[in-house]
């Protein structure tokens, strides 16, 4: 369990109990949880792989500190309504805003039954390597 440094004992007893190993970091301003302060936690843990199933501000987060090296997407030939992007920054005002968060390189992109289309693309930059 990863959560803020503020959080009480009283709090995290429940999950200690049923021995959940729980990681304390930084809260990054207004943003959330300070990530490459998650991350290295999970890497002093042994942790070298990690799926992320984010929504929108997660996924971008975790591409602007530059802690992926990857990302799929399945697109489905389905529209369900309004929601957040796949990549959400908060007050991002759009046209005036020129320079990317990240640069993607496609790697593959094959269809799957359903006409549902599979997208797997490299993470160029920014790159964050852990140690």
């Amino acid at each position: 369990l990863i959560t803020g440094v503020d959080r009480s004992e009283e709090e995290l007893k429940p999950y200690r109990e049923r021995g959940v190993t729980i990681v304390r970091v930084p809260w990054d301003g207004g943003r959330g949880l300070y990530l490459p302060a998650a991350m290295e936690a999970l890497h002093r843990l042994g942790v070298r792989r990690l799926m992320v199933e984010g929504g929108g501000r997660l996924n971008y987060e975790m591409l602007r500190y530059g802690l992926v090296d990857e990302v799929r997407v399945t697109v489905a030939p389905h529209v369900m309504g309004s929601g957040v992007s796949l990549f959400h920054k908060p007050g991002w005002v759009g046209a005036q805003e020129r320079e990317p968060v990240a640069r993607l390189a496609l790697r593959e992109a094959r269809g799957l039954c359903g006409h549902h289309v599979h997208l797997v693309y490299s993470v160029v930059e920014p790159r964050r390597p852990l140690r």
